[in-house]
Protein backbone atom coordinates (compact mmCIF):
# COMPACT_ATOMS: atom_id res chain seq x y z
CA UNK A 1 0.00 0.00 0.00
CA UNK A 2 2.72 2.72 0.40
CA UNK A 3 3.13 3.18 -3.10
CA UNK A 4 -0.40 4.54 -3.24
CA UNK A 5 1.17 7.47 -1.10
CA UNK A 6 3.05 9.21 -3.59
CA UNK A 7 0.60 11.08 -5.67
CA UNK A 8 -0.93 11.91 -2.72
CA UNK A 9 2.89 12.84 -0.93
CA UNK A 10 3.87 14.64 -4.63
CA UNK A 11 0.99 17.29 -4.67
CA UNK A 12 1.08 17.82 -0.71
CA UNK A 13 5.19 18.38 -1.38
CA UNK A 14 4.47 21.21 -3.89
CA UNK A 15 2.32 23.10 -1.62
CA UNK A 16 5.14 22.54 1.49
CA UNK A 17 7.66 24.12 -0.75
CA UNK A 18 6.04 26.74 -2.06
CA UNK A 19 5.91 30.27 -0.44
CA UNK A 20 2.14 30.76 -0.80
CA UNK A 21 1.45 27.04 0.56
CA UNK A 22 -0.92 28.44 3.32
CA UNK A 23 -3.71 28.17 1.45
CA UNK A 24 -7.38 29.24 2.99
CA UNK A 25 -11.25 28.01 2.90
CA UNK A 26 -13.19 30.71 0.47
CA UNK A 27 -16.39 30.67 2.77
CA UNK A 28 -16.68 29.18 6.06
CA UNK A 29 -16.06 25.16 5.53
CA UNK A 30 -19.55 24.73 7.31
CA UNK A 31 -20.86 25.96 4.24
CA UNK A 32 -19.53 22.72 1.70
CA UNK A 33 -22.12 20.66 0.72
CA UNK A 34 -20.99 18.10 -1.33
CA UNK A 35 -17.03 17.09 -1.70
CA UNK A 36 -14.60 16.15 -3.95
CA UNK A 37 -15.10 12.58 -5.95
CA UNK A 38 -18.66 12.45 -4.98
CA UNK A 39 -21.25 10.75 -7.03
CA UNK A 40 -23.18 13.76 -8.68
CA UNK A 41 -25.98 12.79 -11.35
CA UNK A 42 -23.30 9.67 -12.92
CA UNK A 43 -20.53 12.05 -12.82
CA UNK A 44 -17.46 12.39 -10.45
CA UNK A 45 -17.39 15.58 -9.15
CA UNK A 46 -13.72 17.40 -9.54
CA UNK A 47 -13.82 19.58 -6.87
CA UNK A 48 -16.00 21.31 -3.94
CA UNK A 49 -19.46 22.60 -3.93
CA UNK A 50 -21.11 24.89 -1.45
CA UNK A 51 -23.44 26.23 -0.82
CA UNK A 52 -22.94 29.89 1.11
CA UNK A 53 -23.75 33.13 2.62
CA UNK A 54 -21.55 35.89 3.01
CA UNK A 55 -17.96 36.66 0.94
CA UNK A 56 -16.34 34.41 -1.10
CA UNK A 57 -12.63 35.17 -1.00
CA UNK A 58 -9.89 33.65 -2.86
CA UNK A 59 -8.31 30.87 -1.29
CA UNK A 60 -4.23 32.54 -1.98
CA UNK A 61 -2.40 34.74 -3.36
CA UNK A 62 -2.01 35.22 -7.41
CA UNK A 63 -3.49 36.97 -10.68
CA UNK A 64 -6.66 36.22 -11.83
CA UNK A 65 -6.13 35.20 -15.58
CA UNK A 66 -9.32 34.58 -16.66
CA UNK A 67 -13.39 35.92 -15.85
CA UNK A 68 -16.78 35.31 -17.89
CA UNK A 69 -19.76 36.54 -16.52
CA UNK A 70 -22.59 34.34 -16.34
CA UNK A 71 -24.40 33.46 -19.48
CA UNK A 72 -21.50 34.18 -21.93
CA UNK A 73 -20.85 31.34 -23.25
CA UNK A 74 -17.78 32.55 -25.93
CA UNK A 75 -15.68 29.71 -26.84
CA UNK A 76 -16.80 27.54 -23.81
CA UNK A 77 -20.28 26.38 -24.66
CA UNK A 78 -20.69 24.19 -21.65
CA UNK A 79 -20.06 26.22 -19.25
CA UNK A 80 -23.02 28.89 -18.51
CA UNK A 81 -22.38 29.92 -15.08
CA UNK A 82 -20.26 33.03 -14.21
CA UNK A 83 -15.99 32.05 -14.32
CA UNK A 84 -12.86 32.80 -12.18
CA UNK A 85 -9.45 31.32 -12.92
CA UNK A 86 -6.64 32.44 -10.40
CA UNK A 87 -2.82 31.45 -11.39
CA UNK A 88 -0.95 30.94 -7.91
CA UNK A 89 2.70 29.48 -7.47
CA UNK A 90 3.97 26.44 -8.36
CA UNK A 91 1.46 26.46 -11.76
CA UNK A 92 -1.86 25.94 -9.65
CA UNK A 93 -5.25 27.09 -10.17
CA UNK A 94 -7.92 27.91 -8.57
CA UNK A 95 -11.25 28.12 -10.23
CA UNK A 96 -14.53 29.43 -9.21
CA UNK A 97 -17.59 28.96 -11.42
CA UNK A 98 -21.81 29.85 -10.51
CA UNK A 99 -21.18 32.72 -8.21
CA UNK A 100 -23.82 35.12 -8.53
CA UNK A 101 -24.39 38.06 -11.01
CA UNK A 102 -21.56 40.56 -9.53
CA UNK A 103 -18.93 42.54 -10.87
CA UNK A 104 -15.54 39.86 -11.41
CA UNK A 105 -12.33 41.43 -10.72
CA UNK A 106 -10.50 42.43 -13.17
CA UNK A 107 -8.20 40.39 -15.33
CA UNK A 108 -4.16 41.13 -14.04
CA UNK A 109 -6.06 43.74 -11.60
CA UNK A 110 -5.70 43.28 -7.78
CA UNK A 111 -7.32 40.18 -6.47
CA UNK A 112 -9.97 41.07 -4.24
CA UNK A 113 -13.44 39.25 -2.64
CA UNK A 114 -14.74 37.73 -5.27
CA UNK A 115 -18.69 37.66 -4.67
CA UNK A 116 -21.03 38.12 -2.06
CA UNK A 117 -23.30 35.44 -1.46
CA UNK A 118 -26.94 34.86 -0.25
CA UNK A 119 -27.33 31.04 -0.14
CA UNK A 120 -26.38 30.05 -3.47
CA UNK A 121 -24.29 26.91 -4.75
CA UNK A 122 -21.30 27.49 -6.18
CA UNK A 123 -18.20 25.45 -7.56
CA UNK A 124 -14.34 25.53 -6.92
CA UNK A 125 -11.87 23.32 -8.40
CA UNK A 126 -7.90 23.51 -8.06
CA UNK A 127 -5.43 22.57 -10.68
CA UNK A 128 -2.15 21.88 -10.93
CA UNK A 129 -0.73 22.62 -14.72
CA UNK A 130 2.41 21.23 -14.23
CA UNK A 131 0.96 17.50 -13.41
CA UNK A 132 -2.38 18.06 -15.64
CA UNK A 133 -4.17 16.86 -12.54
CA UNK A 134 -7.53 18.13 -10.31
CA UNK A 135 -5.90 18.12 -6.95
CA UNK A 136 -8.51 17.31 -4.06
CA UNK A 137 -8.86 20.90 -2.17
CA UNK A 138 -9.45 19.08 0.86
CA UNK A 139 -5.35 18.11 1.07
CA UNK A 140 -4.15 21.52 1.40
CA UNK A 141 -6.95 23.44 2.84
CA UNK A 142 -6.87 23.74 6.71
CA UNK A 143 -8.37 21.42 9.08
CA UNK A 144 -11.51 21.97 10.52
CA UNK A 145 -12.13 22.53 14.19
CA UNK A 146 -13.31 20.04 15.69
CA UNK A 147 -11.06 17.67 14.73
CA UNK A 148 -12.58 14.60 12.86
CA UNK A 149 -11.86 11.30 15.19
CA UNK A 150 -14.62 9.32 13.12
CA UNK A 151 -13.23 6.56 10.80
CA UNK A 152 -14.74 5.82 7.27
CA UNK A 153 -17.78 3.24 7.38
CA UNK A 154 -16.90 0.17 5.23
CA UNK A 155 -21.01 -0.67 4.37
CA UNK A 156 -21.07 -3.02 1.64
CA UNK A 157 -18.05 -5.15 -0.38
CA UNK A 158 -19.49 -6.84 -4.11
CA UNK A 159 -18.29 -9.51 -6.39
CA UNK A 160 -19.26 -9.52 -9.51
CA UNK A 161 -19.17 -12.53 -12.20
CA UNK A 162 -21.83 -13.31 -15.29
CA UNK A 163 -24.09 -10.82 -14.47
CA UNK A 164 -23.92 -12.58 -10.89
CA UNK A 165 -23.59 -10.14 -7.63
CA UNK A 166 -22.82 -11.12 -4.09
CA UNK A 167 -22.91 -8.49 -1.36
CA UNK A 168 -19.97 -10.01 1.05
CA UNK A 169 -21.33 -10.40 4.80
CA UNK A 170 -18.08 -9.83 7.05
CA UNK A 171 -19.32 -13.06 9.42
CA UNK A 172 -19.24 -16.01 8.48
CA UNK A 173 -17.64 -17.59 5.11
CA UNK A 174 -19.38 -17.38 2.18
CA UNK A 175 -18.60 -19.95 -0.63
CA UNK A 176 -18.33 -18.95 -4.20
CA UNK A 177 -16.62 -20.35 -7.51
CA UNK A 178 -12.96 -20.15 -8.33
CA UNK A 179 -12.52 -17.58 -11.13
CA UNK A 180 -11.79 -13.65 -11.94
CA UNK A 181 -14.56 -11.77 -9.69
CA UNK A 182 -14.98 -7.75 -10.10
CA UNK A 183 -14.84 -6.12 -7.01
CA UNK A 184 -16.65 -3.33 -5.97
CA UNK A 185 -17.29 -1.02 -2.81
CA UNK A 186 -19.90 1.23 -0.88
CA UNK A 187 -18.03 3.14 2.10
CA UNK A 188 -18.71 7.00 3.39
CA UNK A 189 -16.73 8.87 6.01
CA UNK A 190 -18.99 10.86 8.52
CA UNK A 191 -16.83 13.81 9.21
CA UNK A 192 -17.70 16.97 10.86
CA UNK A 193 -18.36 18.72 7.78
CA UNK A 194 -21.33 15.99 7.00
CA UNK A 195 -21.05 12.56 4.95
CA UNK A 196 -18.67 12.70 2.57
CA UNK A 197 -15.88 10.59 0.93
CA UNK A 198 -12.86 8.49 2.06
CA UNK A 199 -9.73 9.47 1.17
CA UNK A 200 -7.84 6.24 0.41
CA UNK A 201 -9.10 2.26 0.23
CA UNK A 202 -7.39 -0.41 -0.71
CA UNK A 203 -8.22 -4.50 -1.29
CA UNK A 204 -6.62 -7.00 0.06
CA UNK A 205 -6.31 -11.04 -0.63
CA UNK A 206 -4.19 -12.95 2.08
CA UNK A 207 -2.78 -10.00 3.38
CA UNK A 208 -1.54 -9.01 -0.34
CA UNK A 209 -2.10 -5.30 -1.60
CA UNK A 210 -4.68 -6.06 -4.67
CA UNK A 211 -5.32 -2.66 -5.60
CA UNK A 212 -5.87 0.87 -3.88
CA UNK A 213 -7.74 3.56 -4.58
CA UNK A 214 -7.13 6.97 -3.13
CA UNK A 215 -8.57 10.38 -3.90
CA UNK A 216 -5.75 13.12 -3.98
CA UNK A 217 -6.56 14.27 -7.81
CA UNK A 218 -8.01 13.06 -10.78
CA UNK A 219 -6.89 12.73 -13.99
CA UNK A 220 -8.09 12.40 -17.49
CA UNK A 221 -7.35 9.16 -19.00
CA UNK A 222 -9.23 8.02 -21.75
CA UNK A 223 -11.66 10.86 -21.77
CA UNK A 224 -12.53 9.87 -18.25
CA UNK A 225 -11.45 11.42 -14.88
CA UNK A 226 -9.92 8.94 -12.69
CA UNK A 227 -8.92 9.18 -9.15
CA UNK A 228 -5.12 7.78 -8.50
CA UNK A 229 -4.99 3.72 -8.43
CA UNK A 230 -8.19 3.22 -10.73
CA UNK A 231 -8.48 1.02 -14.06
CA UNK A 232 -8.25 3.02 -17.28
CA UNK A 233 -11.40 2.24 -19.75
CA UNK A 234 -13.61 1.35 -16.60
CA UNK A 235 -16.20 3.70 -15.10
CA UNK A 236 -15.16 5.00 -11.56
CA UNK A 237 -19.01 4.65 -10.30
CA UNK A 238 -21.58 2.06 -11.29
CA UNK A 239 -25.47 3.61 -11.67
CA UNK A 240 -25.73 2.73 -7.94
CA UNK A 241 -22.76 4.65 -6.85
CA UNK A 242 -20.60 1.69 -5.81
CA UNK A 243 -16.68 2.49 -6.58
CA UNK A 244 -14.46 0.13 -8.82
CA UNK A 245 -11.63 -1.78 -7.22
CA UNK A 246 -10.84 -3.68 -9.73
CA UNK A 247 -11.24 -7.68 -11.12
CA UNK A 248 -8.85 -10.52 -9.82
CA UNK A 249 -8.51 -14.36 -10.37
CA UNK A 250 -9.52 -16.18 -7.00
CA UNK A 251 -7.99 -20.10 -6.55
CA UNK A 252 -9.20 -22.84 -4.87
CA UNK A 253 -9.18 -22.99 -0.75
CA UNK A 254 -9.82 -20.64 1.63
CA UNK A 255 -9.44 -17.30 1.15
CA UNK A 256 -9.81 -14.30 3.10
CA UNK A 257 -10.01 -10.56 1.89
CA UNK A 258 -9.81 -7.02 3.75
CA UNK A 259 -10.81 -3.90 2.95
CA UNK A 260 -8.83 -0.72 4.88
CA UNK A 261 -10.16 2.59 4.72
CA UNK A 262 -8.70 5.57 5.66
CA UNK A 263 -9.67 9.12 5.99
CA UNK A 264 -7.67 12.40 5.19
CA UNK A 265 -7.24 12.79 8.99
CA UNK A 266 -5.66 9.49 9.07
CA UNK A 267 -8.87 7.45 10.94
CA UNK A 268 -8.98 3.72 9.82
CA UNK A 269 -11.34 1.58 9.18
CA UNK A 270 -10.83 -2.29 8.47
CA UNK A 271 -13.54 -5.20 7.35
CA UNK A 272 -12.69 -8.83 6.86
CA UNK A 273 -14.64 -10.94 4.57
CA UNK A 274 -13.34 -14.61 4.78
CA UNK A 275 -13.92 -17.14 1.45
CA UNK A 276 -14.22 -20.61 0.42
CA UNK A 277 -13.36 -20.61 -3.41
CA UNK A 278 -14.35 -24.33 -4.55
Amino acid sequence: MRKALFPFLGVLFSFLTSPLWAYQWPVDPSFLSMGFGSHVEGMTLPGLIFTSRGTVSPVAAGEVVFTREAGDAGSLPLWTSSLVVIAHEEDFFSIYQGLPPSPLPPVAGPITPLADIEGTSWYFELFDLRRQKIVNPLIVLPPVDPPDTRPPRILDLVMERDRERISLPSGGETVIPPGVWRFFLRADDPGPLGEGLWFRCSLLLQGVELSTIEWSSLSLVQKALLPEGSVPGEPVYTGDGLVFLGAFRLLPGRQQLRVVARDLAGNLSSRVYPLVVR
